[in-house]
This record gives C-alpha cells, structure tokens and sequence, in this order.
C-alpha cells in the first residue's frame, strides 16, 4: 500500500494505513539508534521502577508509556531512551505514539517517524489551517471528530490485535506557561486504557517525567527523565486513569525537576 496523504479529508485512507503499516526492523535500529546518538538524556528510576519494567516485559505484558510535554524534542528523547536504556528496549519498534500531523509532511521525515510507530494526529490549528479553508465549519468539526475517533481506533488495535505498547503525552500539546505543574490531562489516554483492557490481560501504565535545564536548543540534547513505577492494570473507568496518571506522572515530573535545580553536575 502506498502512502496516503497526510491531510485531514483522507483520515479513512491515513488511518487504514497506519493500522496495517509494518515496521522495518532495520529502519527502526538505525533510527532509534540515530535518536540515541543526538539525545543523551539522563534516565533516573524512581523507587523499584527499574526493576518492575523488567519483570513486566519478561512476563509479556505491555505498556502505556505517558509523558509530560516541554519541547518539540520530547518524542525524540523518547526515542533515544528506549535505545539507550536497556530495560527499555522492549518498546523498540513495538510502540504506536500520536505525533503531529505536520511531520509527517516533510519527506525526509515521514519515513523516519514512521518508523518510531509515530502516527499523525490533527490538532486544532491544523484544522484551522488554510488547507481546510474551504471546508465549511460544520465540515472541519466532522472531519476533526472522526480523524480523532480513528486515531483511537489505531492505538487500540495496536495495542489488543498487535500486541504493541504506546506511548502519549497526555497534556495534548507543550506546557510552555507553567511546566513544573500538569496540564489537565486529556480523556484519550484513559479512553485507550479501558478499551485495551478489556483485551490485554497483562497492561500497565508507565509514567515518564522530564526536564530541561533551559529553553536552549542544546539543552533539549540531555533533559533529566525520571520513570515512575508502573502503574498496573485493568483499568475501569476514564475518569480513575486519568486521576491515577495525573498523580504518578507528577510525582515523576517533580523528581526530574527537582534533579535539574539541585544537580550541578552533567555527563556529556
């Protein structure tokens, strides 16, 4: 199947694709190890953590990696630090993450990405954009509803059917006003959640924390992460995840901010 265009009218063809698209190990390795090399950023464990990730994956159970979002970089630290941590590994080539439509429209990306399980989401500015001008206002919200509603499909097949992790920033966009507090959280990741449990007896939520030292591009290569214990399933009710995601994520972002404004000394 060839790929479809990335735009907000083709979502049934975008999102069919992405459902069935097959990953090239060799693409994933190159990337992934490629992500490692660019970011280096210093992973900490909070509590057991470190230990139960492992447990986790030995007994084939699968994960909802949740982070918080600071920079248009996040996604690639993700990326570096499932290569460059060995516990993480797991999630290499076997993770779906919603990135930015956007991407997906520079050639020289689209493959790349594709290949980190990235899978193009319309946020709202791109459906406000020039290019569905010509869509009526009524149009845009059915077209947005339904793109966001495949979206979720996506995930939750690849999650039950394929037996793949996922990953999400939670927040839905870059907390650029107040980074040490979460944005609400909004209702996709307990959505995925409920819905994958239904089916994956073995699921967990993994709460991801990070920091930068400063807004500076070169900061953005070595962030503090800081990962939670994982927070284990099934999952019932939306409202509960999200409560439960929101507390363990913050618990993460507070450790990963308090290394950054306590902590002198970097690793280059």
């Amino acid at each position: 199947m060839s790929k479809p265009k990335i735009s907000l009218e083709n979502h049934d063809e975008l999102y069919e694709y992405y459902a069935k698209k097959k990953l090239s190990p060799t693409i994933v390795r190159i990337s992934h190890f490629l992500l490692s090399q660019a970011f280096k950023p210093r992973v900490h464990y909070i509590d057991d953590s470190k230990e139960k990730i492992k447990e986790t994956f030995a007994r084939g159970g699968q994960f909802i990696m949740t982070s918080n979002h600071l920079s248009a970089a996040d996604q690639y630290i993700l990326g570096s630090i499932v290569r460059r941590e060995e516990v993480l590994r797991p999630f290499m080539g076997n993770t779906v993450i919603p990135g930015k439509a956007p991407v997906f429209k520079i050639p020289v990306l689209r493959s790349f990405v594709d290949n980190l399980g990235a899978v193009p989401t319309f946020r709202t500015k791109e459906v406000l954009s020039e290019e569905n001008s010509h869509l009526n206002p009524d149009e845009r919200d059915k077209a947005h509803s339904a793109s966001r509603q495949a979206l979720l499909d996506v995930c939750i097949k690849r999650v039950t059917k394929d037996g793949m992790s996922m990953a999400i920033f939670p927040e839905g966009t870059r907390n650029r006003e107040n980074p040490e507090n979460l944005l609400p959280l909004k209702i996709g990741v307990g959505i995925v959640a409920c819905e994958a449990s239904t089916e994956v007896e073995d699921l967990s939520i993994l709460p991801i924390g990070m920091s930068y030292r400063s807004s500076k591009a070169l900061d953005a290569r070595d962030p503090i992460v800081c990962i939670g214990e994982p927070i284990l399933g099934p999952f019932n009710e939306v409202d509960q995840v999200l409560e439960l995601v929101d507390e363990k994520l913050q618990k993460c972002v507070d450790a990963a901010r308090f290394i950054v404004n306590h902590e002198n000394v970097y690793d280059y």
